[in-house]
């Protein structure tokens, strides 16, 4: 009986699946469109590392040159050894389409024509994410002109020479000039987001042409002016965008928005001086033409000066019906500042929640209940843990 049981038990310890079955490859069996993809996931140049040694079949040896995703970063101080890589593997890859193209690293000037080279590779008719993120060896931005994505050079510049990019739904760049943006967005029919960023260090009269952002199809838009220059004027005319961040650390002069009938969430990031809009006048223009607007974030870098708050005629419809979430920071508050925090709350019929940065807590609570009979106060104060500045929450009152 004990012998019948022994035998019971190691019939039902044996493994279901033989070594034999164990040894198979079945990941090789697969169509080449499906290991190209599972190789996408990897940092180029992982995936052609991989293939080409001994670990897997030889069919793995010459699937990467098919790969239509590439992600070069340089990590540390390997520029030697990246620059080596993108150079191998988009000469050694068989003619065909990029889908992606992501390029991180640190260079020097001198590089500047073999980086152009190599966008100029990856862009074609298929080409549907760019990400460019490039800087000096000495961890100073390097800026890049739009016209690094045209073929002739500037004195030959028209739409014709701009490369056309059908499938483009997301473009990321570091920008020395706002020349030609408009003719650029013009080339890409179906872009959905764009993330740009302004580094301008030189400009004759220390300011720089007007930034103009169109476009039918976008619907996410990240634009950070980092400049040390006046910004003469901003238009944008974007009928399909959702979510809007800008923020400007220096002057902006002229402020045109037109088409924003669709965003849902807005933050303003702005520097105030005396001869530019100030975040709140920018704030209520927004209010203003993004009538669907839910989520609404208004910070002032700095307050050079004190503007006198002029209430509007007419409330805007997004802050009545459709407004949930607001959150401000503006730093040394004047009269204006709460006259406006008032206006929101008090007009703000549908606020569900209000954050306050580094604001007088007692006198804001003494505006509650505002329009909003539920709505939720958080006041966030900032505090020092030892070298580094972090926001705390102070209070948090629920109106019900």
């Amino acid at each position: 009986m004990a012998e019948r049981d022994s035998k019971a038990a190691k019939t039902t310890t044996t493994p279901i699946i033989s070594v034999a079955d164990d040894d198979i490859d079945r990941i090789s069996s697969l169509p080449d469109c499906l290991l190209c993809h599972i190789l996408s996931f990897l940092p180029t140049p992982t995936p052609v590392i991989v293939a080409t040694t001994s670990v897997l079949s030889r069919r793995w040896r010459n699937v990467w040159k098919d790969m239509e995703v590439f992600k070069f970063q340089q990590k540390k101080k390997s520029q030697k050894s990246l620059f080596y890589s993108v150079k191998s593997v988009l000469a050694l890859r068989r003619p065909g389409r990029i889908r992606k193209f992501r390029l991180q690293s640190d260079f020097s000037e001198a590089n500047l024509v073999t980086v152009k080279n190599w966008i100029n590779a990856a862009m074609g008719p298929q080409l549907e994410e760019l990400h460019l993120l490039l800087s000096r060896e000495n961890n100073d931005n390097l800026p890049l002109a739009p016209t690094l994505l045209i073929r002739n050079s500037i004195a030959a510049l028209s739409r014709e020479s701009y490369l056309f990019f059908p499938s483009l739904k997301s473009l990321s760049l570091n920008l020395g000039s706002t020349r030609n943006v408009d003719v650029l967005l013009s080339r890409c029919p179906v872009l959905e987001t764009l993330n740009l960023k302004l580094f301008i260090s030189t400009c004759p009269d220390l300011r720089v042409q007007k930034l103009r952002v169109a476009s039918s199809s976008l619907k996410s838009l990240t634009i950070t002016a980092l400049s040390n220059y006046v910004i003469e004027g901003f238009e944008l005319d974007a009928p399909s965008l959702e979510n809007l961040s800008l923020l400007f650390n220096r002057e902006l002069e002229g402020f045109s928005v037109r088409n924003l009938h669709s965003v849902r969430s807005a933050s303003l990031d702005f520097c105030d001086t005396a001869g530019g809009y100030s975040v709140i006048e920018l704030a209520m223009k927004i209010l203003e033409k993004c009538r669907v607007l839910k989520d609404l974030t208004v910070h002032r870098r700095k307050h050079a000066y004190s503007k006198r708050w002029t209430e509007p005629i007419e409330v805007p419809s997004s802050l009545v019906s459709h407004l949930e979430n607001f959150t401000f920071l503006l730093l040394d508050q004047f009269k204006e500042d709460r006259e406006f925090i008032t206006y929101i709350l008090q007009k703000g019929l549908v606020l569900k929640s209000v954050i306050g940065y580094n604001t007088d807590c007692n006198s804001l609570l003494s505006l509650f209940p505002g329009g909003s009979k539920k709505c939720q106060f958080n006041y966030v104060h900032p505090y020092y843990q030892g070298c580094n500045l972090t926001w705390k929450l102070i209070r948090c009152v629920n109106f019900m």
